[in-house]
């Protein structure tokens, strides 16, 4: 099978090497805009080589910028045959590469996200009648498919969801305030901790604001609203017989109080011209800068489910860096909630008429399955 994957920064590289070693890929485009700089190139040719041995020779790279009309055109004709196309860019391209997949005649899926965005999307997949599946990350993404296994075969009605990528040793308060290192992009970062958050209640949609809601999770974890999820994800979920879904955020317990100093000066209000300005300071800062060669992450997802009142079912995600490969834990579950996408996509094992999340048409069973084919680290509790 061939894909390609948009985007060969931190979550695009592993997702590259899971279509290798897990997706049957027999070709693997990368496309990024650093790879039109020899010296990069050469420092990712290398790194997959390392990483893949002999099956590096399935991935090629490939140097555009995916910002540019004339480079999205080019890379729409040289696809067209190809089985799927990865969206591992920063959230804004998504709208744009869609386009590309709608001219190739190519499923796409995403990492998501962005509410905003996936609105775009849906528009684009029913106007064009083309396969779009946005939101396949981890939270979306993989939580949300957690969320309708705990429903369709524990008949859970009331679910809460908590996901957080994080360092897996707390860090010092005095030279980390924040006690959070950047596994994923700042600007995604930003994103959630901004706008409205959706929820189901009885059945309805409503919607909390963006850092609210804080609870503890255990001794060390706080939890709170941040704004991932799609309102059309709850919609669903409400049509299924689910009467209460909530997804909050895990963290480092007193991270909410300093993000919300931070708004209190001005930052996280959608303004054009301070959040950029905290991307960057976010971005330049020594003390929340992940350092592969010596920090280590863990990703928690832990979604818990019950009905009528009846003692929960649960299913626990634990993930940690991975020292062979050094992928981080939000790298490789980020990535290994879309390469399984893209593989049914790309395979015909379940395919939607055009736009979907995957917790809409994916065989919730066969996707745990395959997550279990990548970690031993998932856990189901019955009621």
């Amino acid at each position: 099978m061939r894909y390609v994957v948009a985007g060969v920064g931190r979550q695009g590289l592993s997702a590259v090497y899971d279509l290798v070693c897990n997706c049957e890929a027999s070709e693997v485009l990368a496309v990024d805009a650093r790879l039109t700089d020899d010296r990069c190139r050469n420092e990712v040719q290398a790194h997959v080589a390392q990483l893949l041995h002999d099956r590096a020779a399935v991935v090629r790279l490939q140097g555009a910028d995916l910002a540019a009309q004339s480079a999205l055109d080019k890379l729409a004709d040289e696809i067209r045959g190809f089985d799927c196309i990865i969206s591992a860019l920063p959230y804004a391209l998504n709208g744009k590469l869609s386009q590309v997949a709608i001219a190739a005649g190519v499923p796409m899926c995403d990492m998501g996200g962005n509410p905003d965005m996936v609105d775009q999307q849906q528009q684009l997949a029913a106007t064009f009648n083309h396969i779009l599946v946005p939101e396949c990350g981890l939270a979306p993404g993989i939580a949300n498919v957690f969320i309708k296994y705990l429903h369709e075969h524990h008949g859970a009605t009331h679910i809460q969801a908590f996901c957080g990528g994080l360092p897996k040793e707390k860090p010092d308060p005095a030279a980390n305030p924040l006690q959070y290192k950047l596994v994923f992009s700042p600007q995604g970062l930003i994103s959630e901790y901004m706008g409205e958050c959706p929820i189901l209640d009885n059945g309805k949609v409503h919607y909390a604001a963006a850092l609210s809601g804080l609870e503890r999770f255990d001794d060390d974890h706080e939890a709170f609203y941040t704004s991932n999820n799609s309102p059309r994800i709850l919609e669903y979920f409400a049509l299924l017989g689910i009467q209460q879904c909530r997804y909050k955020t895990l963290r480092y317990e007193g991270h909410l109080e300093k993000i919300r100093v931070l708004r209190s000066l001005g930052y996280l209000r959608r303004h054009d011209s301070t959040d950029p300005d905290l991307a960057q300071r976010l971005a330049d800062s020594a003390a929340l800068k992940f350092d592969r060669a010596s920090d280590e992450d863990k990703v928690i997802l832990a979604v818990r489910g019950s009905a009528d009142g009846s003692s929960p079912a649960s299913i626990e995600l634990i993930d940690h860096l991975d020292p062979d490969t050094r992928f981080t834990a939000m790298e490789r579950t980020t990535a290994w909630g879309t390469t399984i996408v893209a593989y049914a996509l790309a395979k015909g094992i379940c395919r939607p008429t055009n736009f979907a999340t995957p917790e809409q048409f994916i065989d919730t069973k066969w996707f745990i399955e395959q997550l279990r084919r990548r970690t031993e680290r998932i856990t189901i509790k019955s009621p």
